[in-house]
């Protein structure tokens, strides 16, 4: 598999050409991970400016951020500086019965959130 390693070479995961709309979709969705992306914990808001955040949605900032950087919408630097961040606070994060994280954190303190009481 050939990935992308710089928007200029515009190569994709099956060898094809990534064309020019698909990249700037890529560049648009990447968007809301950034304005989202909390630097202290590594973290992403689940919903747009509120910081607060599940494992869910931990997995797909992960998810999206090897995305990013496979395509090089994101350099070297900024996605070892998010992958580091994210994982240092995963090795930290306060966990229910030491495995589950109890239901859904604070994407600045890392702090749990509770709802409605």
């Amino acid at each position: 598999m050939c990935f992308a390693h710089t928007p200029e070479s515009n190569r994709c995961m099956a060898g094809k050409a990534l064309c020019t709309n698909d990249l700037a979709i890529g560049k648009t969705a990447w968007k809301y991970f950034e304005n989202n992306y909390q630097p202290k914990t590594g973290l992403v808001n689940s919903n747009d400016k509120y910081p607060s955040t599940t494992m869910w949605d931990t997995g797909s900032a992960l998810a999206a951020t090897i995305a990013a950087h496979r395509l090089g919408i994101i350099s070297e630097k900024d996605f070892d500086d998010r992958i580091v961040a994210v994982l240092a606070t995963m090795n930290t994060i306060k966990l229910f019965t030491a495995t589950f994280l109890s239901g859904v954190a604070d994407g600045v303190t890392e702090r749990e959130q509770t709802f409605g009481g």
